[in-house]
């Protein structure tokens, strides 16, 4: 990993930690449970 690179992700971490938040979404992304239990699904 280039230096800048980890720079930039020590930059946005400490930035995330200082403010108390995360990079997640507005809101939750909603999905119907057939999605993780539909057995016709690989």
């Amino acid at each position: 990993m280039r230096a800048e690179t980890q720079r930039e992700i020590l930059r946005r971490f400490f930035t995330l930690r200082d403010t108390h938040t995360t990079e997640l979404a507005l809101a939750p992304m909603r999905q119907r449970a057939s999605v993780y239990t539909d057995p016709a699904r690989p």
